[in-house]
């Protein structure tokens, strides 16, 4: 279902410079935001090629004022970037994009705590899906499973890598999640059954309730 490709793909992106001026809230504070689509490149064990890979545009809004400074400054390089490729300069991108001005803030943005929490330990997906990053590592999604499903897996197993417990893979993870499944709903249905049954006696058996009388002496 879920298998590792590689432990340590080289991630590069394609930044977006569409809407660099816009911001959005966040904690009702007005911040600046990244849109990009990363790439993964990686040695294909199986065909002994590199392999390139695009996912799904990411989106990450700074959450913090020092984050917020960060972007803004990395949105100011993208914005002397997209000059340079215009007339009379007429630059490429990947040269503009290459240079050591840009890569210094470019390193300081991908280092940030904003850039951790929305990106790198979140599930990104391809466009097929049938890939996933997360947490800087590259996974196949054979069965192309959706987010949510990838997320539990993932986030056990790093949980069990963290605390030095045994490997589990994909197949048994989701395995032994139906099999909880099935025994929480049973132990639902039996305790349905066990709340219900004295009422069931109750409509059954005609109790007769006694009845006093008040004798006159």
């Amino acid at each position: 279902m879920i298998e590792m490709v590689s432990l340590n793909p080289r991630i590069s992106y394609d930044w977006g410079a569409q809407d660099i001026d816009s911001k959005n809230e966040y904690d009702g504070q007005p911040r600046n935001k990244l849109a990009f689509s990363p790439d993964a490149e990686f040695i294909d064990g199986k065909l002994s090629r590199r392999e390139i890979l695009s996912f799904e545009i990411a989106h990450v809004t700074a959450s913090c004022e020092e984050d917020d400074a960060i972007f803004s400054a990395f949105n100011i390089q993208l914005k002397k970037a997209l000059e340079l490729c215009r007339p009379p300069h007429f630059n490429k991108w990947r040269d503009c994009v290459a240079r050591p001005d840009f890569l210094t803030i470019e390193k300081l943005t991908v280092n940030s705590t904003s850039f951790k929490e929305q990106f790198f330990n979140m599930v990104i997906l391809t466009f097929e899906s049938d890939f996933i990053l997360f947490r800087g590592t590259l996974w196949a999604n054979t069965r192309k499973l959706p987010r949510q499903q990838c997320e539990l897996f993932l986030d056990q197993f790093y949980r069990r890598e963290t605390l030095h417990l045994d490997r589990i893979s994909s197949e048994e993870f989701f395995q032994s999640t139906r099999s909880e499944g099935t025994a929480r709903e049973h132990i639902a249905e039996s305790t349905v059954s066990v709340l219900s049954s004295p009422l069931d006696l109750a409509e059954e058996s005609s109790l007769e309730v006694p009845t006093t009388f008040l004798v006159d002496t």
